[in-house]
């Protein structure tokens, strides 16, 4: 046994993404392998979605993304609001760069202390596609928490969530670094 102190925060250095909560990437090309999702377009110009996360220990999210596929038009918003529906941080109006790709932004280190948080995403356009989680149905989204918010881009300081009617989540990632 070595001297050394230990931290279960080390275990919280990853991605977290929009297939499960708190999941544990090392980096954002897992995020592809770990769910083979397919390609939808956006299908309502300016509607934000909001996917619940929990963290256990205190962290610090500096770096987001979405998967693009194939048709990349218009401007994107991603974000992280906390449980009262505030905007902690977003990247503002961003314009897709990249088909077929990963599109990572950087965003102002934010700590994010032990709770429930919701990854946000909106954009401007319906014709961009992205990898999304699908087949479920609004009842399945619902009953993990995901909410929606109509006219919401770029995403708003304060965020009016109601009961998704969509069916499918954007592929979105959340890199973090641990607080010890």
């Amino acid at each position: 046994m070595t001297d050394w102190p230990t931290s279960p925060n080390y275990m919280l250095s990853g991605t977290i993404h929009s297939l499960g909560m708190g999941s544990q990437f090392g980096d954002f090309g897992l995020v592809r392998n770990a769910a083979q999702g397919s390609s939808a377009a956006w299908t309502t110009a300016n509607d934000a979605i909001y996917i619940p996360f929990t963290i256990v220990a205190p962290i610090t999210a500096y770096l987001m993304a979405v998967e693009n596929a194939a048709t990349v038009a218009g401007n994107v918003d991603l974000g992280i609001y906390d449980i009262n529906g505030v905007r902690l941080v977003s990247i503002g109006s961003t314009a897709m760069a990249g088909a077929s790709t990963i599109q990572t932004f950087d965003i102002a280190d934010t700590l994010l202390t032990p709770g429930t948080y919701f990854m946000a995403f909106a954009s401007n356009s319906t014709t961009a596609t992205h990898i999304h989680t699908g087949g479920g149905t609004a009842q399945w989204l619902r009953s993990y928490g995901v909410q929606q918010q109509a006219t919401a881009f770029a995403l708003p300081a304060t965020a009016t969530m109601v009961a998704p009617t969509r069916t499918n989540v954007p592929m979105l990632a959340i890199a973090t670094k641990a607080v010890i």
